[in-house]
């Protein structure tokens, strides 16, 4: 599995993280798809994970909103409150973040996912 971030200030970013969270369950059968929420990873019989969509970072703390998130046939175009787009899209064992009109108040962004036992 393979994460590709593309885009202005963005692009240089990798996600050895996301890939180390993520790569094995997809390697062993598993499948990724979009969904209203975030990137879900179906690992069959060991359950689902979601990872959010990323939002950007202004200042310490404030995360900006989604206003808008369209999904269609493995592609998801989000955009943000204050200006920006990033799509996101699945082809194959790959997902893609292309973002772009990021504004330069925005340093960073973030993805959450929670890992539970059950």
């Amino acid at each position: 599995m393979h994460v590709l971030l593309r885009g202005n200030r963005f692009g240089m970013w990798r996600a050895a993280v996301v890939l180390c969270f993520l790569g094995a369950g997809v390697a062993d059968g598993g499948s990724i798809s979009l969904s209203n929420e975030g990137i879900v990873i179906d690992k069959g019989a060991d359950g689902k994970l979601e990872l959010t969509y990323p939002v950007f970072v202004e200042g310490e703390n404030k995360n900006t909103k989604i206003i808008d998130t369209s999904v269609t046939a493995g592609k998801a175009i989000l955009k943000y409150e204050g200006g920006g787009q990033a799509e996101i899209e699945i082809k194959g064992d790959e997902i893609r973040f292309a973002f772009s009109n990021i504004p330069e108040r925005f340093g960073k962004f973030t993805c959450s996912m929670q890992i539970s036992n059950e």
